[in-house]
């Protein structure tokens, strides 16, 4: 058994809506172009909005700026409002369908002992902090394995490190662990912060 095979959530229902940013038209099935939420924090977002022409962006509760890239052939392609406009999508279908897409890849677990590190299969390796959108999934994936309520660190957008809130050495750890990962520039730095996240979905800096 995996390590969190207890309380996995059943696999999601495959998601219809389908972007493609030239033909303007939505598709289903196997020409299916994914969306994907990716978190970033204001220095990405700015150098973002410096080289894009209108980028959509979001801000979550947590307070980390989100985007949305469709997994073009060779490379992410950011959305814009145009982009968005010509599909005839608003903001809030473009950020529920990218939660929606986020949910069919499955985090890699690894730890113990109450400190774990989730990371994202290969291919799909910076959108490892995005799950920090989905705070419910991830809540109820390790609540029973850590001591208090499951607290994050996402210095970089490979990995989500967090332990429970009640184990102050790993929660000391992790803050020195999210600004050092932030500071190495080895990754796109997401955050210096821990978030500690909620049973109901909410993450908020702690």
């Amino acid at each position: 058994m995996g390590l969190f095979s207890r309380r996995r959530p059943a696999d999601p229902d495959p998601v219809p809506v389908v972007v493609d940013p030239v033909a303007g038209t939505a598709r289903v099935g196997a020409d299916a172009v994914p969306l994907y939420p990716l978190v970033m924090d204001d220095r990405a977002a700015a150098s973002l909005r410096a080289r894009s022409d209108g980028p959509l962006l979001g801000v979550h509760d947590s307070g980390l700026t989100v985007a949305y890239v469709l997994e073009r052939e060779a490379a992410w392609e950011y959305v814009t409002a145009a982009t968005a406009e010509r599909l005839g999508l608003t903001e809030a279908a473009v950020a529920e369908e990218s939660l929606a897409w986020l949910a069919r890849i499955a985090p890699v677990a690894s730890g113990g002992d109450g400190r774990f590190r989730l990371e994202m299969p290969e291919g799909s390796e910076d959108l490892a902090a995005s799950q920090i959108l989905r705070a419910d999934v991830v809540h109820a994936l390790v609540d029973e394995f850590v001591a208090g309520d499951p607290v994050v660190a996402i210095g970089q957008r490979v990995a989500m490190h967090l332990c429970g809130t009640d184990d102050t050495e790993a929660v000391e750890g992790l803050r020195e662990l999210a600004r050092g990962l932030y500071d190495s520039g080895d990754a796109a730095p997401v955050s210096t912060a821990l978030y500690r996240l909620g049973a109901d979905g909410s993450a908020r800096p702690w």
